[in-house]
């Protein structure tokens, strides 16, 4: 009997055990259930106003004052500079009496001021008288065209918008997402200009269509760099859900719309035999079993840690965050070696020796996965991504983040807030041609105006401008 009786203690004593570490588990999954409900109530909210301005969160109570302070940290000292061309001098009289004493006053000196702003503009008409002559021997009507005429359209077409008015508005629907209407408006009240939103999109549809061979040569310029970092996002087309894609570089930004989002899109976008580095996140597209077999690929490091801060403030448990820290530093220290090799500030040995040991160290931490569902979901992650993980070590030319797609798709997304997408196919692919010349042309030094006033009156003078 007393050996029952220690048994049924000893089982009773492990199950109370069993029973506090349950009890203690509950309450860690409460807690974490009650942050996560907060943050989904947050990010929900957050969602229901994307055109509302950017914020990092609530403001300080008691935030600092504004501007410099005063003081000897005060800085430099600066002002607008003096401008070089003055086209109208005004004089201004001193005061003969002194309101207040009703003296009379004399005058002791003169101080000058300078004020630059937008004269009243009046947009110009220009009639083109055009002679017809007739061959005498085929009969055939001939006609010559001013360098300044952008078509040789007569007739019920013979009325024109010019091509600053065309590159003006492309600028503000393609890049900033004014709609045509707010720019017939602005260029009413601003320039004079009436006119309409069917005749603004025309005319920048047929800007778009004049560029064409630009887009295709920008294209195949990007295909052919060492390295290529693609993105892509949602969007619409005539209300239906389709995908914009863009593949930058330091020299172009090479933008597609699509209606689908996966491996054939990709392919479109970089071409399958691409050959360079492709700097990309973890997207399947980009890294699939087959998928761009000629390329080598870097993921996006920046997206890797920034999960592993979110898998942290979870708060998932003491060894699963222990495990995260240690990930996240071994991370950090591949971007410090990185930045030493780019400073000179180690040798060839010294650098293989240090991403050897990075790269062990990150093995190891793979192998010592903690059991937490997420944990195991990111590591599973990282073993799919090993070979892609530090490329930018052994190559220096490669970033460790695709930052290049990132900065290059922000306007785009800016532009889809404001607009909504587009309407129709043909507006898309305008869209998308416009956008390729607009910010390729920004990263190369490339006025669009002038491109654009070029390709309205003569295609073929914007070639030089994209070699």
């Amino acid at each position: 009997m007393g050996e029952k009786e220690e048994e049924k203690d000893r089982k009773i004593a492990e199950l109370e055990r069993k029973l506090a570490d349950r009890e203690r588990e509950i309450r860690q999954l409460l807690r974490r259930i009650e942050r996560l409900e907060r943050k989904n109530e947050a990010l929900s909210r957050a969602a229901k106003r994307q055109a509302a301005p950017f914020s990092r969160g609530e403001p300080k109570a008691d935030p600092a004052k504004r501007g410099r302070k005063p003081g000897r940290y005060y800085g430099k000292r600066a002002s607008r500079t003096v401008p070089a061309k003055v086209d109208r001098v005004v004089h201004v009289p001193a005061p003969m009496y002194c309101p207040t004493c009703e003296k009379p006053a004399e005058l002791i000196g003169q101080q000058r001021q300078w004020q630059t702003d937008i004269p009243l503009q009046n947009a110009t008409t220009t009639e083109f008288v055009i002679d017809v002559a007739r061959c005498t021997n085929c009969g055939r009507q001939l006609r010559a065209r001013h360098i300044e005429q952008t078509s040789a359209a007569v007739g019920a077409a013979a009325v024109q918008i010019g091509p600053r008015a065309t590159a003006f508005a492309a600028k503000l629907n393609k890049e900033c997402g004014v709609s045509f209407e707010r720019i017939a408006d602005l260029l009413d009240k601003g320039f004079g200009l009436r006119t309409s939103r069917s005749t603004l999109n025309r005319a920048v549809a047929r800007l778009g269509s004049r560029l064409e061979a630009v887009y295709e040569r920008i294209g195949a310029q990007l295909r052919s760099r060492p390295m290529l970092s693609p993105d892509e996002t949602g969007w619409k087309i005539g209300g239906h859900k389709a995908w914009l894609y863009v593949a930058a570089t330091r020299e172009e930004s090479f933008y597609r719309f699509a209606r689908g989002r996966g491996r054939v899109e990709a392919e479109v976008l970089i071409g399958r035999d691409y050959n360079g580095t492709i700097v990309r996140d973890g997207w399947i597209g980009y890294r699939g079993v087959g998928v761009f077999p000629r390329a080598r690929s870097q993921t996006c490091i920046t997206h890797i840690l920034r999960r592993i801060g979110d898998l942290i403030e979870l708060d998932p448990g003491k060894s699963a965050v222990l495990w995260l820290v240690r990930l996240k530093e071994v991370l950090k220290r591949a971007l410090r070696v990185r930045d030493r090799r780019d400073e000179a500030r180690i040798g060839p040995h010294g650098l293989m020796v240090a991403i050897g040991q990075i790269e062990s160290e990150f093995d190891r931490l793979l192998h010592r996965c903690p059991r937490h569902p997420l944990c195991r979901r990111l590591m599973g992650h990282l073993r799919r991504e090993r070979e892609a993980m530090f490329t930018f070590l052994h190559y220096d030319a490669i970033p460790a983040s695709n930052f290049l797609a990132e900065q290059a798709i922000r306007p785009a997304v800016v532009n889809r807030k404001m607009s909504g997408g587009n309407n129709t196919l043909a507006g898309t692919h305008t869209q998308e041609v416009l956008m390729t010349v607009l910010h390729t042309g920004r990263k190369r030094g490339i006025d669009f105006m002038a491109v654009a006033v070029n390709a309205l009156r003569d295609p073929s003078s914007v070639d030089s401008m994209f070699l």
